[in-house]
């Protein structure tokens, strides 16, 4: 027994050895990053790399299109505020006044009285214009800096973070312009989506008006929260932002607006419409990219004019300066005209994947009902014709056996009493 053991212990002794020799043989080799990620990327199928970047994009598309939309309303809900500041500092105007005005009665439409904050704000502003207390009583001055601080620290919070930390999610994926301009796109029609679905359920141009002006409230609310980020005063960053928005608004009838075919075919319910839509879709495609360029234009040179330090003014303020080492004004119209290229171009092809399928989808449906209601009619009809036959059976059958024994039991009756 003892030599048995004596054996088993050998030949586990001796098997230990071996595998060590082996693992000498083969030491295991430290794993290379590269490697492993070339042999992770190997590894994914086309399907699979396509549908992880597509849902990548839609992921990010919705959270651009919401925090976008968030941002501009809360931005304009601090519109007046700024404007009270402006006031306390001196500094609004007549024109602001004028603007704050129009802006009330187009909220609040109809003959009721003319609204007093206006007017109240441009009667403080100009008695402490008239009086520099701004400038000559610290105390004042202090009061309004931190109420004006107070503000800032709201608008920073409620819409400029939610902004900064958007693009720090899309820095972290490494996204570049080619990324930015695709995800500008999505964003586009993710946000286009519901007018469509509207549009096309009530046939009619007023959705998309809507729409559009919606677009161009969005458009004003970011550019005056980005004008008051970059220390302009309420009625620079007002008249811009308002510039913005009318341009966004006016430009985007061009491509998708009421007025254009494209549009047009897609609300109505002739069997000929689609074709129409695919038709005019190159067409579309092309100028819904020059009126988008043409806005990126307006929209910088807006800036520009209104004196806001944007990448591009600084650009133009340094084209003489040999110092300079910042972006040339060519490079930066080149970068943003790309970008906005290409965010046009997806944008519009998301568009009208989106018409078509709605237009598609409700007319197919709409004939479907037309079919089902007219079999449904057919086979009533047909049921009813049925119905009248078997009683003319049954009339026919009665005439021979109920009515005929009803005859017999009658006579019958008769007979008896007789």
């Amino acid at each position: 027994m003892a030599q048995e053991t004596d054996l088993i212990e050998m030949y586990k002794q001796l098997e230990d050895e071996e595998q060590e020799s082996v693992e000498e043989l083969n030491p295991e080799k430290p794993t290379d990053p590269l490697i492993e990620a070339y042999k992770k990327q190997d590894s994914m199928t086309p399907s699979r790399s396509v549908l992880g970047t597509m849902r990548a994009y839609l992921d990010a598309g919705f959270m651009s299109a919401w925090t976008n939309a968030s941002a501009a309303m809360q931005s304009l809900m601090l519109e007046d505020e700024y404007a009270t500041i402006d006031a306390a500092k001196g500094e609004y105007g007549y024109f602001d006044m004028i603007y704050d005005i129009a802006k009330s009665k187009l909220s609040n439409p109809g003959f009721s009285s003319i609204p007093t904050d206006p007017l109240i704000r441009y009667g403080k502003s100009r008695a402490v214009s008239h009086a520099d207390k701004y400038n000559t009583d610290i105390e004042y001055k202090k009061q309004v800096d931190l109420m004006e601080e107070t503000l800032n620290q709201t608008l920073g919070k409620n819409v400029l973070q939610k902004q900064k930390r958007l693009q720090q999610k899309f820095n972290e994926k490494g996204y570049n312009d080619l990324n930015e301009g695709v995800l500008g796109g999505v964003t586009s029609t993710i946000q286009f989506v519901p007018a469509a679905i509207a549009t096309i359920a009530t046939r009619s141009p007023v959705v998309l008006e809507g729409y559009l002006a919606m677009m161009g409230l969005q458009t004003k609310g970011l550019t005056f929260a980005d004008n008051i980020e970059r220390g302009e005063d309420y009625s620079t960053a007002m008249s811009n932002s308002n510039m913005h928005g009318l341009i966004e608004a006016g430009l985007g009838r061009v491509g998708f607006g009421p007025n254009s075919k494209f549009m047009k075919a897609f609300m109505e319910k002739n069997d000929g419409a689609f074709t129409k839509m695919i038709k005019q879709a190159p067409k579309n495609i092309l100028v819904e990219i020059g009126a988008e360029n043409a806005t990126t234009i307006l929209q910088e040179t807006s800036s520009v004019l209104h004196g806001v330090q944007t990448e591009i003014k600084t650009a133009l303020d340094n084209m003489d300066n040999p110092e300079y080492q910042g972006p040339t004004l060519g490079s930066l119209v080149v970068d943003y005209l790309t970008t906005t290229s290409i965010a046009a171009a997806v944008g519009a092809g998301g568009t009208m994947g989106v018409t078509g399928t709605l237009k598609l989808t409700t007319d197919y449906a709409s004939e479907l009902a037309k079919a089902g209601i007219k079999k449904g009619d057919e086979l009533l009809k047909e049921h009813n014709r049925v119905v009248k036959n078997v009683e003319k059976s049954n009339r026919v059958l009665n005439k021979f056996t109920v009515d005929a024994a009803d005859s017999t039991h009658k006579w019958i009756l008769q007979t008896n009493k007789i």
